[in-house]
C-alpha cells in the first residue's frame, strides 16, 4: 500500500454515472468522516467517472481506501487510490494527448518527440545478393497445404459459397 505522507485526499475512478456527490459521499462515510466530494465532469456536464473524496484523518482515508479498493457501487467496479499533487513526483506519468508533458501532446502539439540515445546504433543496411534474386524461393516452390492432404482439400471443397458451388 502506498505511504500516504499526510494525505486525507483519495481519487475514486470508474464511478457509476449516474451517482451523484450526495450518494457517493454517504457511501463512503461508512469509513470515515467525509469532508467533501467532488465528481469530475465533463464541459456538457456528464460524469467523467471519476471523483475526489477528502477525509477528516489519514487513518480514515487509509481504512476507507483499503476497505472500498476493488469493489462494486451499483455495477461498477471502484479502484480507489491516493490523490496525488499535480505536478508530484510521485504522480503517475502523464498520458492524455490533453495533458502537457505526455507524448502523445507532444506529437498532437508539433514538439519534438523523444528520441533515441545516441548510444543505440542502428542496424546495418540489408544487402541483397545478386545470385540470390534469381534462385527459387523455397517457400513458393513448396506445396499448398490443401494440394497436400487429400481431407484437407475435400473440406474446403465442401465449404466454398453457394455461389461457387452450383
Amino acid at each position: 500500500m502506498a505511504d500516504f505522507q499526510g494525505s486525507t485526499r483519495l481519487c475514486v475512478k470508474n464511478v457509476p454515472k449516474h451517482v451523484t456527490e450526495t450518494r457517493l459521499k454517504e457511501h463512503f462515510s461508512k469509513k470515515g468522516d467525509v469532508t467533501d466530494c467532488k465528481i469530475l465532469k465533463t464541459s456538457d456536464g456528464r460524469s467523467r467517472q471519476m471523483a475526489f473524496l477528502g477525509f477528516k484523518t489519514e487513518a480514515q482515508a487509509k481504512d476507507a481506501m483499503k476497505y472500498f479498493s476493488k469493489t462494486y457501487l451499483d455495477t461498477s467496479k471502484l479502484f480507489v487510490e491516493r490523490a496525488t499533487a499535480i505536478g508530484a513526483e510521485d504522480a503517475p506519468r502523464a498520458w492524455s494527448k490533453h495533458t502537457k508533458g505526455s507524448s502523445a501532446y507532444e506529437l498532437k502539439h508539433g514538439k519534438p518527440a523523444v528520441t533515441a540515445p545516441a548510444s543505440w546504433k542502428k542496424p546495418a543496411p540489408l544487402v541483397i545478393k545478386a545470385d540470390a534474386k534469381n534462385a527459387p524461393n523455397p517457400q513458393k516452390t513448396r506445396l499448398a497445404p490443401e494440394d497436400e492432404d487429400p481431407a484437407l482439400r475435400e473440406f474446403l471443397e465442401v465449404m466454398q459459397p453457394r455461389q461457387k458451388t452450383r
